[in-house]
């Protein structure tokens, strides 16, 4: 009798933990200041520094050299790595260099990412924006299962074109605004006037839209950051970006 009352104990217990780690799985530490504080900084200079690496003969993410070098080598696909921590409101700064491929690319930061812990892209969530090395500049935003554009791609003088060349990057998340900026200088954005519309710029202008200094982000939680090299339709595979050193200042 005492056997078999001990085993249902243990079997409760087992069950308990088992119940606790379902519920502690989506709980994570999210890292905050006051503006101005740095909040992280990685420098890659021996490894990862706790961020995502993989590399499965199509997209690659790996450490090497005092860099993170992200690749994507598959049509209309993108490779990304995250950081160990979460933030809220935040931001974060890199110097990106495309070394390989198309200039008719994109390349950039995450900011709120939340992947969710498996392994389905359907229900993950961030804010990416991307500039390409034929100098353009563009904003996306995942959530609910969709992604969307929200501001569609803008040439700009302030991105320097071609390859083998470094961009300052920096994306501020904040009370729900986003702002960018490449190489010190901050850029506008182009959205539509309806709430269902679709960003067009076309010669030098917003197409039945606005321009705007920052982003209204919705929806846009607590979360990773990360850096992100993908290939578009037009430009095909076989890009290749070497992020260096990541910061992440609060606002």
């Amino acid at each position: 009798m005492r056997k078999a009352l001990g085993l249902l104990i243990l079997l409760g217990l087992v069950i308990g933990l088992f119940f606790l780690a379902g519920r502690l799985r989506g709980l994570h530490f999210t890292v905050s200041g006051q503006p101005g504080d740095l909040l992280y900084a990685a420098a890659f200079a021996e490894g990862s520094d706790g961020w995502s690496t993989y590399d499965d003969g199509r997209l690659s993410a790996l450490a090497e050299n005092g860099s993170l070098l992200v690749r994507a080598n598959q049509a209309s696909s993108a490779a990304f790595s995250a950081g160990p921590f979460w933030f809220e409101d935040v931001t974060i700064q890199t110097a990106a260099r495309a070394i390989e491929g198309p200039l008719d690319n994109g390349f950039g930061l995450m900011v709120a990412l939340q992947t969710q812990e498996n392994q389905r892209p359907d229900d993950d969530a961030y804010l990416l924006f991307l500039i390409s090395s034929d100098g353009y500049y563009a904003v996306r935003q995942r959530l609910n299962g969709a992604e969307q554009v929200l501001s569609t791609w803008i040439p700009s003088a302030a991105i320097q074109t071609g390859l083998g060349v470094d961009n300052d990057l920096t994306v501020t998340l904040a009370d729900g605004l986003a702002s960018f900026s490449v190489n010190g200088q901050p850029l506008a954005f182009c959205v539509p006037n309806q709430p269902d519309g679709v960003s067009t710029y076309y010669l030098d202008q917003c197409v039945d839209g606005h321009m705007l200094d920052a982003l209204p982000v919705a929806g846009a939680g607590p979360g990773q950051v990360g850096v992100v090299a993908l290939t578009t339709a037009s430009g095909g595979p076989g890009v290749a970006v070497r992020f260096g050193g990541v910061s992440v200042l609060a606002p």
